[in-house]
């Protein structure tokens, strides 16, 4: 006998509950138990609700970050008011340092003294390398390589060089191992040049440079200036201001040159003038001009400020002139200070990085900044989120602006200068043998601290020995994670400095000088910040209080984070700052969080906005709460923390699912975040949740109830972000495609879809990283590790991912895979019991997927009565609350239910969370359905000793199919023992789905009859609720269910007076039992059956010709839908359609008064069209009138109103009198009562109906002759009714039964009378009739 597990006491023997053994299980009340677990999903919701809102804090951060786009922030400087603030703001920082130099080398110093003619220097540095022409020799100097042999010198032509530049080679062109040409121009030629280096694409590698055979004469140009593109086309300006471009070629074409020079400034008058007049041509010569590789666009300036755009097309191929500015500067600058001489110095592309709306900016040799757009405002990138044209279509000036005179004093001389992501470096010569470096960048402290941003310079200088002859930014690699799969960054993100220091190293230039290389830095404000600590005494300085002031102190705060948390971007300054001493540093800068940081307080609405004339008054604002900078530099450190993952995937999908970010990013923001998180562990009450007792005096108390929630919210979303990229390292580690492959479909495409925000913060990202943990423990359980040992890891890195109750449900796994392996059936039965007492202690953390997974195993080991047990308790703990109402009256449809539990991953929601109570119960309860069915199906298919399963000695036996099938039954039994109502639906809507009503109709269950009576709106539902009712004999409750069937809309009229049938045979049944409680009503539905009868007999009547008696569709239609009352039957279809004997039908079922005055009237109607209808089709019509007598007679003789026998007796006496006074043929006499006795109309009735006519004399019978032809039909009637006294009725009449006695004196005195009445000699025969009648009777 077999025992569920959460009996008391442990028994041994037997399989697990039951197991195959056949042998019933004992039966208790499985929905009735004493586990009352205590419901997680509340403290969950708390700790979501906490993190959303954090969220919500880290979003209001993220977007605080967000700059507007470089056009709105200078274009807001055309209102004056906001343009004076700006100048007001704008300030001088001291952020440009040198940090080394490298002197050009010796060699170079030696060669320089052997200089005849010219000498030119420049930058290369794609291929770091300074490139130095002295007259004909070229050289190439890598700067990082201090050996002998980092200058590779070019000496293979006498002329003296005028220019020279890198450009990227045509593809197909040059061998492979050619990374970069070299474009030489000398006065003579222009010479190509191979560039390659010892490791392909490594320019720390050693550089050789290859002769080509592909140069062109010059044709006696003078080139300055050399362009390339990055699909390789040349452009060269010459010192005559013409645009050229350099073509070239493997071969030789039928047409055209290897080598060729195209002259693009070139006019109709040069093209036929001679040599030496074609510069006459050239009305304004170009004096600059600079390629936008990006956007393939090429800008030219000419000496009159003219700047023109020129687009190269998408592929490059095209040259196409859009539009000129003439005199941009002026046009720029009108209205404000500039110079008249002031030229364009430089152009520079603007990334869309920076900005979709502005695409080029010009400085000037006076240091103004001119910004231009080159799409027009419809088609502007970025305006309407949508992709730009295919090529620009205009040339505009944005905004100008120049440099603030307070600052730069007098009027710049820029003779150099680099713009590269809002910061513009230039070199002005302040005397012969020294530059003055001016950097002017958006001043991030001021910007950040404006409710609505605009621009603001921050000015800063350096001096530096030698004259500067090129300026470039060395690039950096960014510590930012980098994800396979990122959203696109949004424009202007760049340009807030503060927002992406974390991200990149501070920004470093080189600059070239006449005596070497120097490198330039950037501060960002975080090396400011960490400079300033290393350089000052104690905090008492005033230079920290400036700090905060200028950067506000919520930045201030997050960067005293950063420093105090060790972040790497703060990493060179520790080496530069503290040397050594790095916990100075941090200590510094967390007392300057604890010290400047602030406190809360609530700020009060201006009221003066506010209209306070109403006559209700006026709403007071709700005052706000203006957090500490402590709190806000909290949020924005984390939140620039998490910003790289944030809003991106969690894994991406290449060759299969792997993590968007590499383990060493995740284990460098893991270490950061751990950081922070140490640093908060500190200060414990910084992040407390407020209680009375902890409460400062000298703070507001609602500002500091708001910003303790708040940091503790903070701090709590730290936390669990820490454990989820912890988790996920070590998913990483454990092969995290291979892990998420062998998950359910729908989860692998959740977890291909969720990002870091989600899979932290939401319900449905906690279901998939549990879903994660959840593959990840199975994986190692098939690698048999330890249970404890790899809960113990997860409890270590992620406990709030892994909870305790998820290591119970693990463990119980575990007994399940160790009762695989047990020897014997006791042991196993005892393992599995383990088991399930671990599942009982977590019932409400077990998911779905993982209960049929524990299930799919009990299957497998033949526990189908622990399946029963585990899936009722686990249906039991589900919450319902959030079922909507008359959920028990709503049947569960199995169709309804997703998926299959053959396959339980696809019957798996999206989260658990997402699905109510009431639907995990259901889709719970198809496990035990499943097991039921596979019973059954085994029975079936498999012959009867077939069937293996282990005893307790762990022998095989064999379970026949009687076995199985009283194993089905037991299993069916103790499910419909449980007391959950919803089961039962279920159950019973599963045998419904399967046609098995004969089976659930067998159930003796407490709740069947309810559930039918709840799908008392399915006509197949109520019809198993009356055979119910029926089964068990209570045929007035059947009735009254029939009669419910019959009224159902959508029927033919004929299935709904079937069921009403049904429900007077059942109505009878009751009736006959003699229950007076249910009379009244069963009588109801008899007389509903009889008025159906009638409409029956309309629809019959009026089935082929409605039409035609004018009745339309829609009235018939009616007829047809439903039940109508009498009273509609009668006077919109019988009396209207002229159906007599409908009429007559209706008024016998009906119970009107003065029925047989209607009656006679219908008849009269009926005799009459009988009649007509008879004469005109040529038909005898006292033939027509009896049959309609007698056919209406066999139905209606008994009721004397609607067969009112005097009334007939007198009509067709007057038809057959009216006929032979016609002269028409009249049948013999005696005809109208042998018509009546046809139908069983009695003698005595007929006698009296007679005798009245002739007493009564009325017309027609007023006459002696009407009278005699009266007389002779009395006389028949006398003398059938004296020979029919002892003998049947003829042949055609209704029964045989004895006719009623004769009475005698009354027919003698009758007679006696009629006989004084006829005196008419022609009626001697019926006189003599008439004596013969009477001589009969008296002897009676």
């Amino acid at each position: 006998m077999s025992y569920s597990p959460w009996e008391q006491g442990q028994r041994g023997g037997g399989s697990p509950w039951g197991g195959m053994a056949g042998v019933p299980a004992p039966q208790q009340n499985i929905g009735t138990h004493n586990y009352n677990p205590t419901p997680l999903q509340p403290t969950f919701l708390q700790r979501h609700d906490r993190l959303r809102k954090a969220a919500g804090v880290l979003d209001e951060q993220l977007q605080r970050d967000r700059y507007p786009d470089l056009w709105e922030l200078i274009v807001r400087l055309s209102d004056e008011q906001v343009k004076d603030a700006a100048i007001t703001l704008a300030g001088v920082q001291n952020y440009l340092r040198t940090d080394s130099f490298i002197s050009l080398p010796n060699y170079v110093y030696d060669q320089y003294n052997s200089v005849q003619c010219k000498a030119f220097m420049g930058l290369f540095s794609e291929i770091n390398r300074v490139w130095i022409t002295m007259d004909s020799r070229l050289y190439l100097w890598n700067f990082n390589d201090p050996g002998s042999s980092a200058t590779t010198c070019y000496a293979d032509q006498e002329q003296v060089i005028s220019t020279v530049a890198l450009v990227k080679p045509l593809p197909g062109v040059f061998l492979e191992q050619i990374d970069y040409i070299l474009v030489l121009a000398t006065r003579l030629e222009v010479i190509i040049l191979g560039i390659a280096f010892e490791q392909k694409g490594n320019p720390a590698t050693q550089l050789t440079i290859f002769k080509t055979d592909l140069s062109i004469p010059s044709d006696n140009e003078h080139f300055l200036q050399i362009e390339g593109t990055d699909d390789g086309k040349i452009f060269m300006r010459t010192l005559s201001g013409k645009l050229m471009e350099l073509q070239y070629q493997a071969n030789e074409g039928w047409f055209t040159r290897k080598v060729r020079l195209i002259n693009h400034s070139a006019t109709a008058l040069s093209m036929v003038a001679p040599t030496f007049l074609r510069d006459l041509g050239v009305a304004d010569p170009i004096y600059l001009m600079a390629v936008d590789k990006s956007r393939n666009v090429l800008y030219t300036v000419s000496h009159r400020n003219d700047i023109q755009l020129i687009s190269l097309g998408r592929n490059g191929k095209t040259f196409h002139r859009i539009k000129t500015i003439h005199d941009a500067v002026n046009q720029a600058l009108s209205g404000s200070r500039h110079e008249d001489n002031a030229g364009i110095q430089a152009l520079y592309a603007i990334s869309a990085a920076e900005s979709q709306k502005i695409q080029m900016v010009a400085v000037t040799s006076n240091g103004d900044r001119l910004f231009f757009t080159i799409y027009s405002t419809s088609d502007r990138y970025g305006l309407d989120g949508s992709s730009p044209p295919a090529e620009p279509n205009t040339l505009e000036i944005v905004h100008a602006l120049p440099p603030i005179q307070r600052i730069v004093g007098s009027t710049l001389a820029v003779h150099e200068s680099l713009y590269s992501n809002g910061l513009l470096l230039t070199a002005t010569a302040i005397s012969q043998d020294t530059d003055r470096i001016y950097g002017i960048a958006p001043h991030g402290g001021a910007m950040t601290q404006q409710p609505s941003k605009f621009w603001i310079d921050s000015y800063a200088y350096h001096d530096e020995e030698g004259k500067v002859w090129q300026i470039s930014e060395i690039p950096t690699a960014s510590n930012k994670p980098q994800p396979i799969l990122a959203k696109r960054d949004e424009p202007g993100a760049l340009l807030n400095e503060l927002a992406t220091q974390l991200e990149t190293p501070a920004r470093c230039f080189r600059l070239l000088t006449n005596q070497g290389l120097w490198r330039l830095k950037k501060l960002r404000p975080i090396d400011i910040l960490c400079e300033l600590i290393a350089t000052s005494p104690d905090q008492r300085s005033g230079g920290f209080e400036e700090f905060f002031n200028t950067y506000g102190a919520a930045e201030a705060c997050a960067m005293c984070l950063a420093v105090a948390c060790r972040h790497p971007a703060s990493e060179s300054s520790f080496k530069e700052y503290a040397g050594n001493n790095h916990a100075h540093l941090a200590s510094a800068a967390s007392r300057l969080f604890d010290d400047f940081g602030g406190v809360p307080s609530v700020a009060q609405p201006n009221q003066g906005n506010f209209d306070m004339s109403g006559p209700l008054g006026y709403a007071l604002p709700s005052p706000e709460i203006a957090y500490s900078g402590r709190h806000d530099g909290l949020a924005l450190y984390l939140s620039r923390l998490l910003k790289p993952v944030w809003k991106n995937r969690v894994v991406v999908k290449e060759k299969r699912l792997l993590s968007n970010f590499s383990p060493h990013s995740l284990n460098d923001l893991l270490s950061a975040l751990q950081n922070l998180s140490s640093f908060l562990d500190e200060r414990p009450t910084f992040t407390a949740l407020p209680t009375p007792e902890s409460r400062p005096g000298t703070i507001e108390g609602e500002a500091w109830r708001a910003e303790q929630e708040s940091t503790h919210n903070l701090q709590e979303l730290l936390r669990i972000s820490t454990e989820t990229i912890n988790f996920l390292l070590m998913l990483v580690d454990h092969n995290l495609g291979s892990l998420i492959e062998h998950m359910p479909a729908e989860q692998q495409q959740d977890v291909a879809t969720i990002t870091f925000e989600d899979a932290i913060t939401s319900q449905k990202g906690l279901e998939i990283t549990r879903a994660l943990m959840a593959a990840y423990i199975d994986k190692q359980i098939s690698e048999e590790r330890n249970m404890d040992a790899v809960g113990d890891e997860l409890q270590q890195i992620c406990p709030s991912i892994c909870r305790q109750n998820d290591v119970i449900l693990y463990k119980g796994i575990e007994c399940i895979q160790s009762a695989r392996n047990q020897p014997n059936g006791e042991q196993q039965a005892l393992k599995l019991r383990e088991a399930l007492t671990l599942f009982s202690r977590v019932l409400p953390d077990i998911p779905f997927n993982k209960l049929a997974e524990i299930t799919e195993n009990l299957k497998d080991l033949e526990s189908y009565d622990g399946i029963v047990d585990l899936v009722l308790r686990w249906a039991s703990v589900q919450d319902i609350n959030d079922m909507p109402p008359n959920s028990y009256g709503n049947p569960v449809d199995p169709r309804n239910l997703r998926g299959s539990i053959n396959d339980p991953s696809s019957l798996r929601p999206q989260t658990d969370f997402q699905e109510s109570g009431m639907v995990r119960r259901r889709r719970a309860y198809e496990i035990i359905f499943s097991t039921i069915e596979s019973l059954e199906s085994m029975s079936q298919q498999r012959s009867p000793t077939s069937i293996p399963s282990i005893t307790s000695s762990n022998i095989p036996t064999y379970a026949s199919h009687d076995q199985m099938g009283a194993i089905r039954r037991d299993i069916i039994r103790k499910a419909l023992s449980s007391d959950d109502r919803f089961f039962h639906e279920a159950f019973y809507a599963w045998l419904i789905e399967r046609n098995r009503n004969e089976e659930l109709l067998q159930l003796n269950t407490r709740y069947l009859e309810e559930y039918l009576k709840q799908g008392f709106e399915d006509p197949a539902r109520a019809q198993l609720l009356a055979r119910f009712y029926v089964q068990n004999e209570r045929y007035a409750d059947a009735a009254r269910v029939y009669r419910h069937l019959a009224e159902f809309p959508g029927l033919d009229f004929h299935t709904r007076l079937g069921h009403l049938n049904f429900a007077v045979v059942q109505a009878r049944t009751s009736l006959a039992a003699e229950r007076e409680s249910n009379r009244q009503e069963m009588e109801e539905i008899l007389e509903e059956s009889d008025v159906a009868q009638v409409q029956m007999e309309l629809l019959e009547a009026l089935a082929s010709d409605y039409q035609e008696r004018g009745l339309s569709e829609d009235a018939y239609n009616h007829l047809c839908d439903r039940f109508l009352t009498m009273n509609e039957l009668y006077n919109n279809y019988a009396k209207p359609c002229k159906l007599y004997e409908v009429q007559l039908h209706a008024l016998h079922v009906s119970e009107l008064s003065h029925i047989q005055h209607y009656a006679e009237t219908v008849w009269t109607e009926l005799i009459r069209k009988t009649r007509e209808d008879a004469l005109g089709s040529n038909r005898d019509v006292f033939v027509a009138l009896r049959e309609k007598v007698r056919e209406i007679g066999r139905k209606f003789h008994a009721d004397d109103n609607v067969f009112p026998i005097p009334f007939l007796i007198n009509k067709l006496e007057q038809e057959c009198y009216q006929a032979a006074q016609a002269g028409r043929p009249i049948p013999e006499s005696g005809w109208v009562v042998q018509v009546l006795r046809q139908v069983n109309c009695p003698f005595p009735v007929m006698f009296r109906a007679y005798n009245d006519i002739f007493d009564a004399k009325l017309p027609p019978w007023s006459s002696p002759a009407a009278l005699t032809f009266l007389l002779e039909d009395i006389a028949v009637l006398i003398n059938e009714w004296l020979r029919e006294r002892k003998t049947p009725l003829p042949p055609g009449g209704i029964t045989s039964a004895p006719v009623a006695d004769v009475p005698v004196q009354l027919l003698d005195d009758a007679i006696q009378k009629y006989l004084v009445t006829v005196h008419d000699g022609d009626a001697r025969e019926l006189v003599g009739k008439l004596q013969m009648l009477a001589h009969r009777i008296r002897e009676f």
